[in-house]
């Protein structure tokens, strides 16, 4: 996606995806709701992870969050 397509939107899917394909430092407001792996049935996500798989799910969000929000975003 290029840059101009995510200026002034409201952009819906699945974090990962999404934000892999936002730039570096170019978000000023995220707003997110991940599962809360309570077994819900999703689908195009499992929500019934192992505990440790699931922080590592988590983290990779927010490592990818921490990427593209500018600074103070």
């Amino acid at each position: 996606m290029y840059v101009n397509s995510f200026i002034n939107k409201i952009i819906t899917g699945d974090a990962i995806d999404i934000l892999k394909k936002i730039p570096n430092n170019s978000v000023h407001l995220i707003i997110t709701s991940p599962p809360y792996n309570v077994g819900k049935n999703y689908d195009h996500h499992d929500d019934n992870l192992e505990y440790d798989k699931y922080l590592d799910w988590l983290n990779n969000v927010w490592q990818e969050v921490n990427r593209v929000l500018v600074l103070g975003g």
